[in-house]
């Protein structure tokens, strides 16, 4: 027992040593020495942790475009916006039978603000639904199952992640949905990010319903947040979402500049307006309106532009009407008059209208 206890102690200090071998020759040893010789040989008074927040930064920007480092402030404030209410901006019956919701974002209590705007509508004779997630960029994955859960069937999937060193983890509709039946309905744009293309994804791949407007921002990373002590974080990328189907959601990002220039590209080639697609029935804002909004802003310090001014009349016309609506009524008047302009909308409507709905999902395959 001895001579094996010997045996055990001798093997114990072996794997010891070569691990402690292994550290002092690892990139970490390299990069824990090199701050070290900084901080206190260094020729100046150095701020040790600054130069410590950049090369982790640095490192991170080496790896794709959503891993990243955050302060103690930067935290407080990317936490606060997830935790209000009023994430469903609006609901209404945008026609006969037909309800229309907006989530602007899936925060903690976007899936009980949209049971109640569901319900609500049902109320009113809501037979079929749109479902509008232009410019939502996501939030909560809990929150996008939840709402994915309203329209799929029990045990279907809704998204899965997997990577490197996160074995595939899958998540399922639970088949209690209040919107199961009715037609469907998905609004996305260019902004629709996350959790907005986990929803439409799962919508999409179950030929639940039809997804209409442009394409969808392209984000699906699954950042895990690793929590420092002096309360900052990092969040780190750890797997990727995929739809049920097996479709990556993320995009390409192997030149992370052009990854950051996408959406630029877009609002070059006019995907962001088009001016003949916009009318003002009723009300219109006055060329006084206009005036006044110019000459505001240029009490502001914003540069003039003509040719800038003239391309984005439509729009300026548009959101102040909108914003009118929204200061004598409420948010969903806003949305009356945003929508009346709205070309996925306007699609929508028109393939709802279709007698042979069911074809649409046939034809996706």
């Amino acid at each position: 027992m001895y001579f094996a206890g010997l045996i055990a102690c001798f093997f114990s200090i072996v794997a010891a040593q070569a691990q402690e071998s292994k550290f002092l020759n690892s990139p970490a040893r390299k990069l824990q020495l090199a701050e070290f010789a900084i901080a206190n040989l260094y020729v100046d008074e150095v701020n040790e942790g600054k130069l410590v927040e950049e090369a982790i930064v640095k490192m991170l920007e080496q790896l794709d475009p959503h891993s990243t480092y955050s302060d103690p402030e930067e935290v407080k404030r990317m936490n606060e916006p997830l935790q209000g209410n009023f994430e469903v901006d609006a609901s209404y019956m945008i026609k006969d039978k037909i309800g229309y919701i907006r989530i602007n974002r899936f925060a903690a209590t976007t899936h009980e603000e949209f049971k109640k705007a569901l319900t609500g509508l049902q109320k009113k004779g809501m037979k079929d639904l749109i479902l509008d997630l232009q410019g939502n960029g996501g939030g909560y994955l809990n929150a996008a199952i939840d709402i994915a859960n309203e329209f799929l069937g029990k045990k279907e999937l809704i998204v899965y992640t997997e990577g490197r060193r996160n074995p595939r983890s899958e998540f399922f509709a639970k088949g209690t949905g209040e919107f199961q039946n009715g037609r469907l309905m998905v609004l996305v744009d260019e902004f629709s990010a996350s959790a907005s293309e986990i929803v439409t994804g799962a919508v999409q791949d179950w030929d639940r319903g039809v997804v209409v407007g442009r394409r969808s921002f392209g984000k699906g990373l699954v950042q895990r947040p690793i929590d420092l002590p002096d309360g900052s974080m990092i969040r780190l990328t750890v797997a990727r979402y995929y739809t049920p189907a097996g479709r990556c959601i993320q995009k390409p990002y192997e030149s992370i500049e052009k990854y950051n220039e996408d959406l630029i590209d877009r609002y070059n080639k006019g995907e962001m307006m088009s001016e003949d697609s916009i009318h003002f029935p009723g009300f219109e804002v006055t060329p006084d309106m206009l005036a006044q909004l110019v000459a505001t802003g240029k009490e502001m310090g914003v540069e003039y532009n003509e040719e800038e001014y003239q391309k984005a009349l439509p729009l300026l016309r548009l959101q102040m009407k909108a914003l009118i609506a929204r200061d004598l009524w409420d948010m969903n008047e806003y949305y009356h008059v945003i929508n009346d302009a709205n070309e996925s909308i306007r699609k929508a409507l028109e393939l709802l209208e279709q007698p042979d709905f069911e074809g649409l999902l046939l034809k996706k395959r």
